[in-house]
């Protein structure tokens, strides 16, 4: 939220410090740690918007503590479910969401005596994946992944507790506990105090015609998610949250002020959006047909393929090739 000589910031998670995954967790005590002590700059914990009305004027939001203020400009930045968007589009919004019936869960558990710093990836039949990484030498990291229709964790991501959405997730994996390392990982879940960083949700990709009404705007996954599967959704976040900046200030500043706004809001979406449609183009579906396969069969001959281009060093090649991969491609603009 900002607003004339004030800008106030809501965070869904008080304690940044307990945040344990390591780059959202470390990225946010940066961004907070270089803003917090800023002239000008409040933030405001465990509260919530409940609605908002935005005019010419500005826009008028009301928090579910009761409170209400008026400000310049609302910019939901509150991730791919955001509720800034959801009051933005009402009941059209559900036509921003393009599904792959594709689901994920992120949690950490303590690590092993043979557990490396290489990342690992272990595929099973039935569209299930786990993916391991050590990055800190006192923990483990551990991704679930599945694809398909499971409607116990449909019904715990809408609706259930913590304990149920990990309890519909070790129920996905249940028949494969004597597989590699499965039953740690599932024993990790449900029992070890290091998964109280669990997370999980569809991934998706929100695809909006429009990222603005009025004063009200939204940036990075609330906005424009691209989904995980792209690695490109931080970059994304940054870049809009810079390329909004910058545009607030070539039209926001001097007599003009705050009316200018809207005329900010849309030189922020022109800027932006063509890297947008470049990241979010990428095809999603094609390369989960092939690296989320449904039968054994299909996981062997993934890794045979995978084993391949390895020996033939085919991704040295591609790298090569995508040396110049920005010639003629959006570039970051440069405001003062």
């Amino acid at each position: 939220m900002v607003s004339t000589g004030r800008v106030g910031v809501i965070n869904r998670q008080a304690d940044l410090v307990a945040d344990r995954e390591i780059m959202r967790g470390d990225l946010s005590r940066i961004l907070y740690d270089e803003t917090a002590g800023l002239k000008g700059v409040t933030y405001r914990f465990n509260i919530s918007i409940r609605e908002f009305d935005s005019s010419d004027e500005g826009v008028r939001v009301r928090f579910n503590d009761g409170t209400e203020d008026m400000y310049d400009l609302l910019v939901g930045a509150d991730g791919i479910g955001s509720k800034i968007r959801r009051l933005m589009f009402k009941n059209r919004d559900e036509y921003n969401i393009r599904h792959f019936n594709l689901f994920g869960a992120f949690y950490t558990i303590p690590p092993a005596t043979n557990d490396t710093h290489e990342a690992v990836v272990c595929s099973l039949p039935n569209r299930r994946n786990v993916l391991i990484r050590k990055d800190r030498e006192d923990c483990l990291r551990v991704y679930l992944g599945f694809r398909g229709h499971d409607q116990t964790l449909s019904n715990a991501l809408k609706t259930g507790t913590t304990e149920e959405q990990k309890n519909a997730w070790a129920k996905i994996f249940q028949d494969e506990k004597k597989s590699w390392q499965i039953e740690r990982f599932l024993d990790g879940l449900l029992n070890s105090k290091e998964a109280a960083d669990f997370y999980t949700q569809e991934i998706a990709q929100i695809r909006a015609d429009i990222w603005s009404q009025g004063r009200v705007t939204l940036v990075g996954d609330a906005g424009y998610c691209p989904s995980v599967l792209t690695g490109m959704g931080t970059s994304l976040a940054l870049a809009g949250a810079y390329v909004l900046a910058g545009e607030i200030y070539q039209h926001c500043r001097g007599e003009t002020g705050a009316k200018n706004v809207p005329v900010a809001l849309k030189a922020y979406e022109d800027t932006l959006r063509p890297f947008v449609l470049d990241v979010q183009n990428v095809p999603i579906k094609w390369i989960l047909r092939i690296f989320v396969p449904r039968s054994i069969w299909a996981i062997r001959a993934v890794r045979c393929i995978l084993w391949i281009g390895i020996v033939l060093r085919i991704d040295k090649m591609l790298a090569w090739f995508a040396q110049d991969d920005n010639n003629g491609r959006w570039c970051l603009p440069q405001y003062k």
